[in-house]
């Protein structure tokens, strides 16, 4: 009896692989998509069969790219335009060098106003605040 039941059970887990083996049908709907499925598709459909078993399984997940060697060729426009911003950020850091200068050698300057357009003495506290705002500038444009 145990040698019938371990016989029954050895059949059954070699024929597993068998029952396992399908077909896969592969076709395109009117509307462009491509399904796959075991079952077949409606009869006016154009079926590809594919044998499961002919099929090599794909890497699960993702691949990430290479890099390449290759430096890409630069665009013209690209390079103005670094050229551009290269000699703004030097006049930039010129103007902003100047400006501290001016205010940490000199203490009574003066400023016009933006609301009326007179001519106004800068407070200590206003010069404080432009020497900080021109060494940001400075941190910013003369650092390359």
């Amino acid at each position: 009896m145990l040698r019938n039941s371990l016989l029954i059970v050895i059949l059954a887990a070699l024929s597993l692989p068998v029952a396992q083996a399908t077909t896969i049908y592969k076709w395109v709907d009117k509307n462009g998509v491509t399904h796959f499925s075991q079952d077949p598709p409606p009869a006016d459909q154009t079926v590809q069969q594919l044998d499961a078993n002919s099929m090599e399984p794909q890497k699960i997940g993702t691949v990430a790219p290479e890099r390449t060697n290759d430096t890409p060729a630069t665009d013209p426009a690209a390079e103005k335009l670094r050229a551009q911003n290269a000699e703004q950020a030097k006049s930039i850091c010129e103007q902003a060098t100047f400006k501290l200068n001016v205010l940490k050698t000199h203490t009574r300057l003066q400023t016009s106003d933006p609301k009326s357009g007179d001519t106004v003495q800068m407070t200590e506290e206003q010069r404080q605040q432009e020497i900080k705002a021109q060494e940001e500038r400075i941190k910013l444009f003369c650092s390359k």
